[in-house]
């Protein structure tokens, strides 16, 4: 990938998952991403193929971002909090 177009697709990341929606779906993007379950399906080829592609999707978001898989967790949550916070407020 070229440089000027790595640069403008990072800032265009960092403007989509900006804020607390953003944080919230890239929670959602980790958890469906399987960061924090086992990617292998013993004896189901196809399930573990399925699922390493979506763990690849959502690392390559991080990437992007320039994110830990623990920041991104971090953010999650605290956008968890927040939501759930607002919607008590409604």
């Amino acid at each position: 990938m070229r440089p000027i177009r790595f640069l403008r697709l990072r800032r265009a990341y960092k403007r989509v998952f900006a804020g607390n929606d953003g944080a919230l779906v890239l929670g959602d993007l980790c958890e469906q991403g399987n960061l924090n379950a086992q990617v292998h399906m013993p004896g189901d080829p196809q399930e573990t193929a399925f699922r390493d592609g979506q763990r690849r999707m959502a690392l390559r978001i991080l990437g992007f971002l320039n994110m830990s898989e623990a920041d991104a967790q971090k953010l999650a949550r605290q956008a968890t909090i927040h939501e759930e916070e607002s919607f008590d407020g409604e």
